[in-house]
């Protein structure tokens, strides 16, 4: 995990109060890097070539590539490094627009999340500032609506307390967002409705933690060992109401030859990262 070094902006009535701080994405994916292109001949990789689509300029060197913002197809406006530095000159600020509090928070709009930690290389008087902050929106049950840059895009978040650190929720802007509702046209008797519920609870709780990443669980046997894990075929599902059944010790069982099938796969090892 790399922290980057940010500050956190208040206006106030006695001026902008400013809170250095450390921001690092809490979520970064494993299966990075596990495939790729490769070359039908000789299982090369593929590599990417830049060319030019106005003039059929090939094989372009990076460095002799420019940012330009994008009006349409056929115009756009080079970013000069007057511009570039507009653009940018933001992009270690965490700006305060307001507040919120949790329950106007859509969490259909939570796209990830980044930690907040105070800036161990500033003075302790300054990372009290931080703890200050903190401490405030945790026993204030408070949220803060922040925007912040991040891989050179603007984002929209939601500063909270997490414990003795701080957390900002990456919130989708509104222009991003699309709005869906789902109209049920079923009707239910009062039998099936009961039957659901029932079935629903049945349903025993889980540990998501110990659920893992299938797929790459998959590939890192292939990498091992050379050849797929054979999959059994599904059978075919009779015509009985499913909501009668019993879930419990259909998924307890499933769970049983699953953690047996683990104990049997060999072990990978896996790079640790900073």
């Amino acid at each position: 995990m790399r922290f980057t070094s940010n500050y956190i902006m208040l206006e106030t009535s006695n001026g902008s109060l400013n809170i250095p701080c450390k921001i690092a994405n809490s979520i970064s994916s494993s299966s990075n890097g596990l495939t790729c292109m490769a070359c039908s001949d000789c299982n090369g990789d593929i590599g990417m070539s830049y060319y030019c689509k106005s003039c059929d300029k090939k094989d372009i060197a990076r460095n002799e590539t420019k940012k330009a913002i994008k009006i349409d197809k056929e115009n756009k406006i080079p970013l000069t490094d007057e511009l570039n530095e507009q653009i940018n000159s933001k992009d270690k600020l965490i700006e305060v627009l307001g507040s919120i509090t949790s329950d106007e928070i859509d969490k259909r709009r939570i796209l990830g999340s980044f930690y907040v930690i105070p800036n161990d290389k500033t003075p302790s008087k300054i990372q009290k500032l931080f703890t200050r902050l903190q401490v405030g929106l945790l026993n204030s049950n408070t949220n803060f609506i922040v925007r912040f840059n991040n891989s050179s895009k603007q984002k929209l978040g939601i500063l909270k307390a997490h414990g003795n650190i701080l957390l900002i929720l990456n919130y989708a802007f509104n222009s991003d967002f699309s709005e869906h509702e789902q109209d049920v046209k079923v009707d239910l008797t009062k039998e099936e409705l009961d039957k659901a519920v029932n079935f629903v609870k049945k349903i025993k709780p889980i540990d998501i933690n110990s659920i893992v990443d299938n797929r790459r669980e998959l590939i890192e046997h292939i990498i091992e060992n050379g050849d797929a894990v054979t999959v059994e075929p599904i059978e075919k599902e009779d015509e009985t109401d499913p909501f009668d059944s019993d879930p419990v010790e259909v998924i307890a069982e499933k769970l049983k030859e699953e953690s047996k099938t683990d104990k049997q796969k060999p072990k990978t090892k896996r790079s640790k990262k900073a």
